[in-house]
């Protein structure tokens, strides 16, 4: 389930009034029945409290969603979405290796006059920033703080 689902869930634990979408039993199509609080046990179905006090284990197909409800968990979950793309993390750990790194050929100036530099092959580098400064990066406290990560509001995932 998603957080759209999750949240729907939650809400028709809470009551509410729901048609019946076809008919069950004694019960008919476009009746009103009330989500019990304890769903029960079996997967896709749920139970619910009749007009009449009664309480079926009826399945989730037999249930129209609450028209009202669905625009909430639906607002909710874009809310909760929209929040938490908002917010900076900041990198607390972090440790990355680079095998094989080429350096841009280059010129130095020196007494002769210019020369030029040749790319060189750096065979392995290292980064590690802890944001507590527990490794060998001198600046790693300062490079944590400096770091941000954030998720792409594109790339979320539907919340359906």
């Amino acid at each position: 389930m998603g957080l759209k689902e999750n949240i729907y869930q939650a809400f028709t634990k809470s009551g509410g009034e729901f048609e019946l979408k076809k008919d069950y039993g004694k019960l008919r199509e476009g009746d009103k029945v009330m989500i019990e609080a304890d769903r029960g046990n079996t997967p896709n179905h749920t139970r619910v409290k009749t007009s009449e006090g009664g309480v079926l284990l009826m399945p989730d197909t037999n249930i129209k969603r609450n028209p009202t409800i669905d625009k909430l968990a639906d607002d909710l979950s874009k809310a909760i979405r929209d929040f938490i793309i908002a917010q900076p993390f900041r990198v607390e750990k972090l440790s990355g290796t680079a095998v094989g790194t080429k350096t841009a050929p280059g010129t130095a100036t020196g007494a002769a006059g210019p020369s030029v530099v040749n790319p060189l092959i750096i065979p392995e580098i290292t980064i590690d920033i802890d944001k507590d400064g527990y490794s060998s990066n001198p600046k790693d406290f300062v490079q944590s703080n400096k770091s941000e990560v954030r998720l792409r509001e594109g790339e979320v995932v539907e919340l359906a």
